[in-house]
This record gives C-alpha cells, sequence and structure tokens, in this order.
C-alpha cells in the first residue's frame, strides 16, 4: 500500500484536532527496528511527531509521539534514511521523503523555540548539510513566536490551552508590540499549570525584555518555574516581582537560578514587599555576587530584612567588581540595619560607586556611619532618602557638611524624622548656601516643628532660590505658622512646587485670612509657582475658608496643578471652584475628593466645567460619589451617573485638540477675556486709587486729567484688546486653512511616488523569492494591487490638515496671542497705578501744605512717597504766593527781644514768617511775653518761627500749588539776636544759633519731628563758628527756635547721604525733659517761664552719614498697589555716637 487510506486519513486529523495539532507532514515511511521493517504512518506535526500503526479491518492507531523540546538528535547519513532521538522515544525511517521529514520537524521546533542557544538545541547530523533548508528567522515571527511555545508548553505538560490566553498572544500584545510580560494582564486566577506554561514559553524568548508580577500570588508549586526561567532566559533584563509573596524557598530558586546562568542580561531586580527575611537574603546575595554584568537598580524595601541579612546584601555588592560602576539605584528601605547592616553596607558606599537614588528610610541605620561614607563615595548621587530615622545632633551635622560639599544632589527627604527646628534650620542653610545644587527638592513633612518652625523656615525659605519644590505638610505649623511661613514664601522667587497640607489649626483663628491672602499673593506674585497641594483631613481642613482662595483662583494665571481634597468645604465650596474653573485658563490637574460634595455640588461644578478648555486631568471624587449614592434616593442615583458621565466627557473633549475656529466658541472666548480683566486685582486698586482722587474734591491739572481719563477708559480699552487678538486670530485661521490645502497639493504627489515604489518593489520581490510565478503572474499581481488597492486622495489629505493640524495650531497660536495681550494688559496696568499713585500722592501733598494739619503723623502714600524718592526728601512749609527777600539784620550785640502777646499776635499775620512745630504742620500755641514756649503734657519746646523766604524743597519737582494769603500791614523791622563771633548775622550768644548746610532743604515729617531735639551749644571757637557760618550762607533769614533746641533730620531710603547736626548742649541753655508726643491744641495757649524762642529751622545736608535710623518690622497694612498685606515699618530709637563741632568737623 503506497497511500494512506480515507479511513486512516480520517481519523488522523480527528486525532490532531483533539490535540490542537495541525500536520506539517505525513505520509507512509518504513520503520527500520532490528533490521526488520514494518509499515507506519509518520506524522510532524506543530509541537510533536506522531507514529501511526495501520489498521486493516480497524482504525489506525497512534503508537508513540516526541515532543519537539525532547528532541536531542536528527541523523540522516543518506537521503533514504532518518533518525530521530527524543528523550523518551526514538524512531528510524526509511523513506524518499526524508528531506521534507528532517525540514518538517526543524521548523516545528524553530517556530516555538527559535531562541534557544545552540547548546540547548538538539545534534543535526545530516549528510551532506545543503539538504537542511534555510528557515526563517526567529525575529520574523511575532513575539518571537511566543504564541506557539506557549501551546508547545501546554501540550508539553498536559495542560488545557487557555483559549483566552491565545487571543491576547495572537491579537493583543502584537498589535501594541507589548515588550513587558505581565502576569496580571491575562484574565485571572491562573492556575499552577498555566503559570508554568507561561514561564517556560519565556525560557527562550527574544521578544520580551521584562517579567512583572506586580501583587502577584506565586504558588509553591511553581517557584521551580520561576527558578528555570532564571536559569535559562538569556534576554529578559528586569525582573520586577513586588508583593508576590515570595519566601525563602523562592528565593532559593531564584537565586540559585541566577547564579548557574553565566549569561543572564538581568539588571533590575525589583523584590520589594516579599518577606524572605535573613536565609532568603543570603540565597540573593550569593547570585549577586556572580552577576557578570552588575546590576543597575536593586529594590529590596519591606522584605524583613534583619541586620545579617542586610550586612550579606552589602558585602555581595562589595564583592561584584561590576556592581561599583553599574548600580545607580539602591533601595533597602523598611528593613533593620543596626549597626552591623549599617557597616556593611557604608564599606560599599564608601568606595567610589555611580549610585545615584538611595533609599535607606525607616530602616533604623546609624547615619552617621552611612552618611560619612556616602560623602566619600557617592559623588554622583542625586536623590537621598533618609525619612523615617531619627536624626540626631551628630547625624544633622554629617548631613549638613555632606548638603555644603555635594555637586550633584537634587532631591532629599527627611520626612518623619523628629528633626528639630533648628537643625532643620542648619540643613536648609546648607542647600540655600551649596551653589551647585540647583532645582532642589526638600522634603520635609511629619515633622512636628509647630508655629516657631513655620516662622524659621519662611525666613530661611525667601532666601533660598535654588529650591523648586518643598514639602512641608503635616508639620503642625497651625493658622500662625502657615501666616509666617507664605509671608517668607511671598520674597522667593524660585519655588514651583509647595506642598502645605494637613498644617491648619483645627479651629480657625484670626491668622487663617491672613495666611490665604499670603498665598493669593504668592500665587499673583514673581514666584513661579505651579503646582500647589492644600489637602486636608479630618484633623485639619479648611472647610468654607478655602473659598477666599478659590475666588482668586479664578485670575490666576501659573498654576497648573491643584489639590484641595479632604477639606470638607461642602456644596459652597464646589460652587465657589466652578466659578474659579469658568475663568482660569491654565489649571490642568486638579484633586478635589472627600469635600462632603453633593448631587448639588457636582451640578454646579459641572456648568463650570462646560466653560473651561483646559482642565484635562482630575480623578473623579469617588469618596463624595460613594457617600452621595448611598445617601441619595435610589430614582436619583441615575441623574447622579449622567452628572458624572457628563464630567467625563468634558475633561476627554479638553483632551482632544480644541475647534477653537468654531464660531460659536468664538462668542465664548472673548466672553471669558473680558471677565478675567473685569475680575483681575489690578482693575479693582485702579477703581480704588480713582476714588480716593476724586474723594480729596481737587481740580486736577492737563497731565493728570488725561491719566485720571485714560484709567475711566482703561476697561473698555483692554477689551478691544483681546478682541484685536481675537480678530487677528480668526483672521489667521482661514490663512492658515487656505495655507495647508496648498501643503495638502504638495504632500500628494509625495505619497504617489512613494506607493508606485512600494508595488514595484513589492513585485520585485514576489518574482525574486517565488520561482513558481512568471512574470504574467507577476504583472497581475501588480494590477490587482493598482485596481484593489486603497488610494489617498486629496480631500482626504485636505480634511487630515485642516480638520486636525489646523485646530492644533490654532490651539498654539491662540496661547502666543493671549500672551501678548496679557503682556500689554500688564504692562498698562503697571503704567496707570504708578501715574495714578503719583497724582494721588501729589494731591495730598499739596492739600496738606494748603490746610496745614494738626495731626502728629504723615499719611502712609505721604511716607512711601518721601521713602522712595531719588533725592533728599523736603517738605514746604506753608509756601507763599511770592516770597519777598527780607533784609539781612545787622549783627548787633543786644539783648534778646521780648515776644509780648501784641507782638505774638501781630508776628502771626506777617506774611514773611509762618509757625512751625515739631510735631508736624499744625499751628503753633500762642506765646506769651517772657515765658517759655510749652506743651502742657511734657512742658518742652515745641514751635518756632520760619521765615517764608528760606528755600524748601520737595522730593515732587511738580510744583504745588500755594494758598495766596491777603496782604497785611507792615511793621517795623525786628531786632535781631546777638551774633556769634566770626558767624553769620543773626547768631546770639544767649543759647541759640544759626545751622545751615549747602543746598539745605527744610523737612518736617511724623518720624522726624515727634521726637526730642538735642540743644545747640554754645560757640566758643572761631573756627567752629566760622565753619557753620560758611554752611548757613545760602539759606538767608531763619526762623526761630526755643533756646536749646536742635535740628532734626529724616531718614531718606535711598543711598543718598542724610544726617542730623546735634552739637553738644551749650552751657547758657537749660536742660529740657524730652516732650510726649501729644499733638497740641491750635487755639489753647501754654504756659511758659523761659525767655523766648531764638531763631533755628530743620535742615537736610549731603554730608557723611552720622546716624542711621534703624528699621524693623511690625504691623501688617494695606500695600499701595496689590491687594495684599504687607509689613509696615516703623523705626527703632537711633543708638548714640559722637556729636558736637569737633566730630562735625572730622567728618
Amino acid at each position: 500500500m503506497d497511500e494512506i487510506s480515507p479511513t486512516d486519513a480520517k481519523t488522523i486529523r480527528t486525532i490532531l484536532r483533539e490535540k490542537r495539532e495541525e500536520s506539517a507532514f505525513m505520509g507512509l515511511i518504513k520503520k527500520v527496528e532490528k533490521k526488520k521493517e514494518s509499515s507506519r504512518i509518520l506524522v510532524v506535526g506543530k509541537f510533536r511527531v506522531y507514529e501511526f500503526k495501520q489498521g486493516s479491518k480497524s482504525d489506525c492507531k497512534l503508537e508513540a509521539s516526541g515532543h519537539v523540546l525532547d528532541l536531542q538528535e536528527i541523523a540522516s547519513p543518506n537521503s533514504n534514511e532518518v533518525r530521530l532521538v527524543f528523550s523518551n522515544y526514538k524512531i528510524s525511517v526509511n523513506s524518499s521523503k526524508s528531506n521534507e521529514i528532517i525540514n518538517a520537524v526543524r521548523l516545528a521546533f524553530n517556530t516555538a523555540f527559535g531562541g534557544a542557544p545552540d547548546e540547548e538545541r538538539y545534534k543535526m547530523n545530516i549528510v551532506p548539510e545543503s539538504r537542511a533548508t534555510v528557515l526563517p528567522a526567529v525575529t520574523d515571527l511575532a513575539l518571537c513566536g511566543y504564541a506557539n511555545a506557549y501551546q508547545a508548553m501546554c501540550d508539553l505538560f498536559g495542560v488545557v490551552v487557555r483559549e483566552d490566553i491565545v487571543w491576547d498572544l495572537v491579537n493583543v500584545f502584537p498589535a501594541s508590540n507589548v515588550k513587558e510580560f505581565n502576569l496580571r494582564e491575562f484574565e485571572q486566577p491562573l492556575s499552577t499549570g498555566d503559570i508554568r506554561c507561561l514561564l517556560g514559553a519565556l525560557h527562550y524568548n527574544k521578544h520580551f525584555h521584562s517579567l512583572i508580577a506586580d501583587n502577584f500570588i506565586f504558588p509553591k508549586e511553581s517557584f521551580d518555574a520561576l527558578g528555570q526561567l532564571m536559569r535559562r532566559n538569556t534576554h529578559a533584563s528586569e525582573i520586577i516581582l513586588p508583593t508576590c509573596s515570595l519566601n525563602r524557598d523562592a528565593l532559593k530558586a531564584v537565586g540559585e537560578g541566577l547564579a548557574s546562568n553565566k549569561k543572564t542580561a538581568i539588571n533590575k531586580l525589583i523584590l520589594r514587599d516579599n518577606q524572605f527575611e535573613e536565609k532568603g537574603a543570603s540565597y540573593l546575595a550569593n547570585a549577586i555576587k556572580t552577576m557578570g554584568s552588575g546590576l543597575i537598580a536593586l529594590d529590596l524595601s519591606r522584605c524583613q530584612l534583619p541586620k545579617a541579612g542586610i550586612a550579606a546584601i552589602g558585602n555581595a555588592l562589595q564583592q561584584n567588581i561590576f556592581m561599583a560602576s553599574t548600580l545607580t539605584e539602591l533601595i533597602i528601605s523598611h528593613n533593620k540595619f543596626e549597626p552591623e547592616g549599617s557597616a556593611a553596607l557604608a564599606s560599599f558606599l564608601a568606595k567610589p560607586n555611580g549610585v545615584r537614588k538611595l533609599d535607606i528610610s525607616f530602616s533604623s541605620p546609624n547615619l552617621e556611619v552611612v552618611l560619612a561614607a556616602i560623602v566619600r563615595g557617592c559623588q554622583e548621587l542625586q536623590y537621598l532618602d533618609v525619612s523615617g530615622n531619627k536624626i540626631t545632633i551628630k547625624e544633622a551635622g554629617h548631613l549638613s557638611k555632606y548638603l555644603q560639599a555635594s555637586a550633584t544632589l537634587r532631591e532629599l527627604r527627611i520626612d518623619n524624622t523628629e528633626v528639630r527646628i533648628e537643625f532643620l534650620k542648619d540643613i536648609m542653610r546648607a542647600i540655600a548656601a551649596n551653589f551647585y545644587l540647583q532645582d532642589f527638592t526638600l522634603s520635609a513633612a511629619g515633622n512636628p516643628v509647630g508655629q516657631v518652625g513655620g516662622n524659621i523656615i519662611g525666613n530661611i525659605i525667601a532666601e533660598a532660590k535654588n529650591i523648586t519644590c518643598l514639602d512641608v505638610s503635616e508639620n503642625e505649623f497651625g493658622d500662625d505658622g502657615i501666616a509666617a511661613l507664605t509671608e517668607g514664601l511671598c520674597s522667593n522667587t524660585s519655588l514651583s512646587t509647595l506642598k502645605l497640607g494637613r498644617n491648619w489649626s483645627k479651629t480657625a483663628t484670626k491668622q487663617r485670612l491672613i495666611a490665604l491672602e499670603n498665598i493669593i499673593s504668592l500665587m499673583s506674585g514673581e514666584c513661579p509657582l505651579k503646582s500647589l497641594s492644600l489637602d486636608g483631613n479630618n484633623l485639619s481642613n479648611l472647610k468654607t475658608d478655602i473659598i477666599t482662595f478659590l475666588n482668586a483662583l479664578g485670575t490666576n494665571d501659573s498654576l497648573t496643578f491643584l489639590d484641595i481634597s479632604g477639606n470638607q468645604m461642602a456644596n459652597k465650596g464646589a460652587m465657589a471652584l466652578a466659578k474659579a474653573i469658568q475663568t482660569n485658563t491654565t489649571l490642568t490637574t486638579l484633586w478635589w475628593d472627600d469635600n462632603l460634595t453633593t448631587t448639588q455640588g457636582f451640578q454646579s461644578f459641572k456648568m463650570g466645567l462646560e466653560r473651561n478648555h483646559t482642565l484635562r486631568d482630575m480623578p473623579l471624587p469617588v469618596l463624595d460619589i460613594g457617600a452621595t449614592l448611598r445617601s441619595e434616593q435610589p430614582d436619583k442615583a441615575k441623574e447622579v451617573q449622567n452628572l458624572l458621565s457628563t464630567i467625563q466627557n468634558l475633561l476627554a473633549n479638553n483632551t482632544a485638540p480644541r475647534k477653537i475656529i468654531d464660531s460659536t466658541k468664538k462668542t465664548q472666548n472673548i466672553s471669558v477675556a473680558q471677565s478675567r480683566i473685569l475680575s483681575s486685582g489690578e482693575r479693582e486698586q485702579i477703581e480704588r486709587l480713582r476714588f480716593k482722587i476724586k474723594s480729596l474734591g481737587r481740580q486736577p491739572n492737563s497731565e493728570q486729567q488725561a491719566v485720571i481719563a485714560d484709567a475711566e477708559n482703561n476697561d473698555s480699552t483692554l477689551s478691544s484688546l483681546h478682541f484685536l487678538a481675537e480678530e487677528v486670530q480668526y483672521a489667521m485661521a482661514d490663512k492658515l486653512k487656505e495655507s495647508l490645502r496648498s501643503v495638502a497639493a504638495s504632500v500628494q504627489p509625495v505619497f504617489s511616488d512613494q506607493y508606485r515604489e512600494l508595488i514595484s518593489r513589492l513585485m520585485g520581490t514576489v518574482q525574486q523569492n517565488y520561482k513558481s510565478m512568471d512574470n504574467n503572474t507577476v504583472r497581475r499581481l501588480g494590477m490587482s494591487i493598482n485596481l484593489g488597492g486603497k488610494d489617498l486622495e486629496l480631500e482626504q489629505i485636505e480634511k487630515v490638515l485642516v480638520d486636525t493640524a489646523a485646530d492644533e495650531l490654532a490651539s498654539k497660536a491662540s496661547e502666543c496671542f493671549m500672551s501678548a495681550v496679557q503682556l500689554a494688559t500688564d504692562y498698562i496696568y503697571e503704567k496707570l497705578t504708578d501715574s495714578l499713585q503719583g497724582i494721588l500722592d501729589d494731591m495730598q501733598n499739596s492739600r496738606a501744605t494748603a490746610t496745614p494739619s494738626t495731626s502728629s503723623t504723615s499719611s502712609t502714600s505721604e511716607i512711601k512717597r518721601q521713602q522712595s524718592s531719588d533725592r533728599p526728601t523736603s517738605v514746604f512749609v506753608a509756601p507763599q504766593p511770592t516770597p519777598q527777600p527780607q533784609p539781612q539784620p545787622t549783627p548787633q550785640p543786644t539783648p534778646q527781644p521780648q515776644i509780648t502777646k501784641e507782638s505774638s499776635s501781630v508776628l502771626d499775620k506777617l506774611p514773611g514768617a509762618r509757625p512751625v512745630s515739631i510735631f508736624g504742620t499744625g499751628p503753633l500755641p500762642t506765646l506769651k511775653p517772657t515765658s517759655k514756649i510749652s506743651n502742657s503734657d511734657s512742658k518742652s519746646s515745641t514751635s518756632g518761627y520760619v521765615s517764608a523766604s528760606a528755600s524748601a524743597s520737595t522730593s515732587n519737582p511738580t510744583p504745588t500749588a500755594t494758598t495766596t494769603e491777603p496782604s497785611k500791614p507792615s511793621l517795623p523791622p525786628r531786632k535781631a539776636p546777638p551774633a556769634i563771633p566770626g558767624g553769620h548775622p543773626g547768631a546770639g550768644s544767649g543759647g541759640s544759633s544759626y545751622v545751615s548746610a549747602a543746598n539745605a532743604s527744610i523737612t518736617t515729617s511724623a518720624a522726624s519731628t515727634s521726637e526730642p531735639s538735642v540743644p545747640l551749644p554754645k560757640a566758643t571757637s572761631g573756627k567752629v563758628a566760622s565753619s557753620i557760618a560758611a554752611r548757613m550762607a545760602a539759606v538767608g533769614p531763619l526762623a526761630m527756635m526755643p533756646p536749646g533746641a536742635a535740628p532734626k533730620l529724616n531718614k531718606v531710603e535711598d543711598k543718598k547721604v542724610e544726617t542730623e547736626y546735634r552739637p553738644e548742649p551749650s552751657k547758657a541753655a537749660p536742660k529740657v525733659p524730652p516732650p510726649k508726643k501729644v499733638v497740641p491744641k491750635p487755639s489753647a495757649p501754654t504756659k511758659s517761664s523761659t525767655p523766648a524762642a531764638a531763631a533755628a529751622t530743620t535742615v537736610v545736608a549731603t554730608q557723611p552719614i552720622i546716624e542711621e535710623v534703624p528699621i524693623v518690622e511690625s504691623t501688617i497694612t494695606h500695600h499701595a498697589t496689590r491687594d495684599r498685606p504687607m509689613v509696615q515699618k516703623k523705626r527703632r530709637p537711633p543708638t548714640r555716637r559722637p556729636r558736637g563741632p569737633m566730630a562735625d568737623e572730622e567728618n
């Protein structure tokens, strides 16, 4: 019988179908056994070689089979003989089709285990060797033949093939080109047989480079399969098996397999959260010693390693000569180091190594030893985590020294270390002082440093320009500490990420609002803050106080990430959040779960999200959703589901390219721009300044009127700028469409040329490799492709470019246009604010000079105006419209004249002199004849007469409007007091003298005139008197001051010189007690018992500094140009220095 009977063929096909096999060869052969031949049917399937015995009266029977993985040898001395040797079966065949049998067996092995190395393959003795055809490369197969290998392993172990796994391997994995083999991707649970087959198929696979089984439970029976995989695989480089319940038996199999595999490519070993204890660590250490290529990453965290296990791992790392240069990531956290383990690890770290990430958190190491080793050996360390380990004084010192010397560290985590605030201060200062530590991340959460810690961290972080990410959450700052911390942060210009969560006081305090205002100022200031976490919990949350922050979020243009979860802000907070996201254009990620939000809050948020186009990443608030579904009626559950579905769709729409060229969104975008203008803090500031100017009731000049008119029209002008940007944008969209259509016309020929080239090369390859196909067949193939293949038409190209690329380009262009408009808007706001503030200050100064006030303190704007001047400041003392020069009195040695009540009242009416008080610019008490000018409370000298002819300059170069007084009847000239020898006329010897300087300006302020003055000395030296007189020459007649009074100078905040001239008291001048800061009433006369006051005045001279008034920070006031609190500066009592004529001459 030369052919297989139909009955036998049918029986064989049925058997193969049951075994999920397909025949690659089936034919009659002569089996040679003990030199006897018998007829058999030989079938070569995908995984086995089958031998069937022919049946004469019944069906054929399967006598034996051999699996291709058990194949040991293929021998063929000639073209008619073949011998196949398996581990449990062998067969010798005489057949004229021996070449077909040989190549079919070889192909079956290659399709399943083509990646096997030569030493793992069968032996092949074929004469001649040319009889063996060339097989396709294993890399040309999908997943390198893994699906066939899995089925082959199932056939070998007798495990039922799972169709769902095969379908995934054939369809899902190749389509996505999956390189990571993850056991969690298959439908669970997986039986022990499934695991053995899946791992066995990976033995020789060259496609997958990693084995992942996160949170996967390996049965004990599968430990051996895991070990065999480590023993045979030479391609996988990553073994990631966290939380897999691997005990010491599993580590024994893994360790022994890795130690025996000399060609292993594994360089990343992640075994965290497996409790293999000391014995398992020793098995793993033996493997680490022998790994020929070293490791890049090793993670053994939470493995309950005792000190002996840590010591074994540390010694193994030290003994492997490759580890020092290859290991970059070492994580051994949540174990027990103790001194023995710390010493072993330090011995590895102390030598030069390439470790860049080191995590020894919650391991109780001896940080003094480990940190000292890090300083010596870890020259490339970028990440260091010592969280959960108590930091002592010595350890903090070592850490500070390392931070001062490191040039590579980028992140330090010291969470939950119970670090004392003084140590934390040293650590932060070391970071701030190291120039090489840039873009630094510091995490110091969970350290209960309290309010004091907030104050100290705030002071240091203001100077730490290299810290860009700061985590100080859960540090028990309280509202006061957060207020102090955020106040310091407002001065930082580098911070981009800030985590402040779970730090608020249990009950709200007065400082909470200040802290929130500081956070708002931080977001709107120069700090480039992009990520902010204000999350809370049951013990620390903001509740509805967070609404203040959410209101400011609407106009913020820097934050991209915000976490406000756990604050229990309820539906009110959800409504405020919904309003904020309608106008915010930068926020892309939002976390806001656990806020007691119900259906009403979700409804409000959905309405706000409908008008937002930037929010893309928002985890659903599952805690609030679950609570809402439990509390709502069953018929309302569907409404909640619809709300959530709508929210998800809106987020998905924001992720896709926006159709901003749609006309329906044009109006929407414009309304958003307008609302952003009308809700900005700068606009509110301009409105406040306009109101203040209007409330003064003064007529502005033409230049000021132009500024006020611009401020009134600012809203419409800025809206027109945004309209202009929108107009240009939509015009650009039309031009962009036209340009892309022309691009499409140029793209189509490129596609057509490449398509024709592809067809030509396809036909050439087919003709070259398929010798059975003639030229006509190949030509018909080309015609079939041309007629049946798809063509990329011009309309399709235009649709892709116009509908997709144009939208994305228009979106990017919109960001550019709006950034330009925003810069212009900010510039206009700044200029208008400065101009309006200047107008307000000028009007207030003019009003103060026209109508002297009795107040002893200047307004805030006046103080700021004086402090910000570029020249020495001064104040007009009742300037007259046309001051007439007074004749210089001739020096006469006559006694000082007495001032009577009548002469005092007449002097008050003189146009050339006005009274001035050291307490301010208000009127003076009426002088009595032959009495001392005194305050009713302090009984000290308070006033004198200042001549209007004395030159007085102000900080404002623009002339201030003055009031015109009616003309007074002229009086005889007053007699001047006796002159100082060699001095200026009018300088008497009765204890008073004239004090002046070149280019002096008369000044008076609340800070300078409210303090007691030092009496002038009696001039006894002609040289000194001449020096004084020389500096007085440019002033002219000076006002009178009581005997012993001295000029007092005000501090100017620029860097020009300011001083006070306070000579020693004259012998003739009586000691005067310092006055109290009480404003005298202008109408009530004061009693006096001393001689009348002599002339004196307060001047500012540009001479070397004798005294500077120090500045301290105290109470909170309102900033002039921003809606945030700032610190007002107070004056501290000045320090005493040597004074007098001699000291003045030396300077």
